[in-house]
């Protein structure tokens, strides 16, 4: 599965939140950089349906046929910034909702299978029984990602799913969504704040400012002291450990 983003515009009323962003057709784990009100949540809303804007929102198949709309929205999954927790569900049952067909509220052995296989590989397999309102910010959002991937989505959009994870689970995360994305030959958008987690596990990466697309490519390609001048307001030195970019910022600039 590929996406590709042109001249994707949106506003709140008055107040301009995308000034034209676009992305050539790609696929893999793409990271969405930029600093805090760049427009990296309203973009994801946008892809995801949940806003309406303008310019061209594109999914394609292998063949680089284009996805229709109700057919873009059967394999397209998103997990919010801050998942909901007021609901008075456990964390398994949560996950068997996502895999809840139309024709039938029964749940297979397949299923349940398949549900506590992904809470396993994302850490929190002994919270399956807790209801949602008992958990931590991250444990809410590591069970909203168990519920989206478990019904193996091809676009797969994650919006800042490592903001409130410590370390280890931050790295696993990200494991865990590359594996998933290759696993179905898709396309994940995984917005987030982190450059040096982004340059270590994303393939490609969108930055933005003020609402506009400012770089995109590989992380060796686009991390560059100058882009993060003009995008962040800081000084930073660009390292590489393997060919892979480290960033150590120096100062504000």
């Amino acid at each position: 599965m590929r996406l590709s983003l042109q001249d994707v515009r949106f506003s709140y009323g008055r107040r301009v939140a995308l000034a034209g962003v676009s992305m050539p057709v790609t696929g893999g784990v793409v990271g969405v950089l930029g600093p805090n009100g760049s427009g990296k949540s309203t973009l994801m809303k946008l892809i995801a349906g949940i806003h309406h804007g303008e310019g061209r929102i594109s999914v394609c198949d292998a063949d680089g046929g284009e996805l229709s709309a109700r057919r873009r929205r059967d394999v397209l999954g998103y997990v919010p910034q801050d998942p909901p927790g007021d609901v008075a569900l456990t964390v398994l049952e949560s996950v068997l909702v996502g895999l809840r067909r139309r024709s039938s509220w029964r749940t297979s052995a397949e299923e349940i299978t398949a549900a506590h296989s992904c809470l396993d590989e994302l850490g929190i397999a002994h919270l399956a029984n807790r209801y949602l309102n008992e958990l931590s910010g991250g444990q809410r959002q590591l069970a909203g990602i168990a519920q989206m991937t478990v019904r193996r989505p091809q676009v797969m959009l994650l919006d800042e799913p490592t903001s409130a994870l410590d370390l280890h689970h931050q790295i696993n995360v990200l494991g865990y969504v590359r594996a998933r994305t290759a696993a179905v030959d898709g396309v994940s958008l995984v917005p987030m704040h982190d450059l040096n987690l982004a340059a270590r596990f994303c393939d490609q990466l969108l930055i933005m400012r003020d609402g506009t697309s400012v770089a995109f490519g590989a992380p060796s390609e686009v991390l560059t002291s100058e882009t993060l001048s003009a995008t962040y307001r800081v000084e930073a030195k660009v390292l590489s450990d393997g060919g892979v970019p480290v960033i150590a910022p120096v100062a504000s600039s």
